[in-house]
């Protein structure tokens, strides 16, 4: 598998509080997801 991630900010309209409160939690559990997986106990 392999995956590419962007680090830098990502660019959303504030207009919308309930698009920008689900952008954030698909952020957090993207998070969690490359920390399950990718990241191991050492950090490395």
């Amino acid at each position: 598998m392999l995956l590419y991630r962007k680090l830098g900010a990502p660019s959303i309209s504030l207009d919308q509080r309930d698009q920008v409160m689900e952008r954030l939690k698909q952020m957090e559990l993207l998070e969690q997801y490359i920390n399950k997986w990718f990241i191991g106990e050492d950090g490395s």
